[in-house]
């Protein structure tokens, strides 16, 4: 009789720790569903408060945003105040559509994401979101502009009382040509000088003529005459003595001076 009361004892004993052990885990899943409905009234709450439209949802501890990207393409500002709600453990997002009629705007540019993008949060550890494609650097367009410093700027020199062009100086202005023919916005001033013997008309006179020369060349070479500026300066501006012969043959000269523009 004992042995029989006691197995009822112990099977009274039995039942009651199962009785227990399931009022604990319908305990453990009514407070799992509180503490996901009360990050999400929370979570929703301060997004109202910050005035950011996104919708939040919880499971577990683990919180899921739809939200608009930043213009960048950085995480939603959404991402910033849900991670501040006390007790969210990781934060993911997805892209909300537009409501403007304008296709979303998201990490990448060529398609929305099908599932959430992970965001790190302080209790929670993933990967960060995709980046942006760096542009392509646009390739600078070429300047048009002739670089006239790296031009031929040949000296045109003559014999003393002489307008004539040497064989030098005419293969010199046929090389001049060329690059004036490629280049019609460009305007030559040819400026004739001469030594300082002789009356000061005389010396205009034949700096005049010098230049005139080179012109000429310059016209049968294929270069338009309204491109040709002449100026005569006779002896005013050696760029020697006029002491000595070498001087005066130096002097005695044509020079050609580049711009863009028209003739003045």
């Amino acid at each position: 009789m004992d042995s029989i009361i006691g197995r009822h004892r112990a099977n009274l004993a039995v039942g009651a720790g199962l009785a227990a052990l399931t009022l604990v885990g319908l305990g453990s899943w009514w407070s799992a569903g509180e503490i996901e409905d009360d990050l999400t009234e929370r979570g929703r709450a301060a997004l109202a408060a910050a005035g950011i439209t996104a919708t939040v949802d919880v499971e577990g501890r683990d919180a899921v945003l739809t939200a608009r990207p930043a213009d960048d393409g950085r995480p939603p500002a959404a991402v910033d105040v849900i991670r501040r709600v006390h007790g969210v453990r990781r934060i993911s997002w997805t892209v909300a559509p537009a409501s403007d009629g304008q296709p979303a705007r998201g990490p990448s540019p060529s398609a929305t994401p099908t599932t959430p993008t992970p965001i790190l949060t302080p209790t929670g550890t993933s990967t960060s979101p995709p980046t942006p494609s760096p542009t392509a650097p646009r390739t600078p367009t070429p300047s048009t502009e002739p670089d006239l410093e790296a031009w031929p700027s040949p000296v045109i020199g003559f014999a003393s009382e002489q307008t004539a062009l040497t064989t030098t100086a005419r293969s010199q202005l046929d090389a001049v040509a060329r690059r004036l023919r490629e280049a019609p916005e460009v305007v030559v001033v040819i400026r004739g000088h001469t030594d300082d013997l002789g009356p000061t008309a005389h010396n205009r006179a034949l700096s005049l003529a010098r230049a005139e020369a080179v012109a000429a060349h310059l016209r049968d070479a294929g270069v338009a005459a309204e491109r040709l500026e002449i100026r005569a300066l006779g002896s005013a501006e050696p760029v020697r003595p006029n002491d000595t012969a070498a001087g005066r043959a130096a002097n005695r000269r044509v020079e050609l001076v580049y711009r863009t523009g028209s003739t003045q």
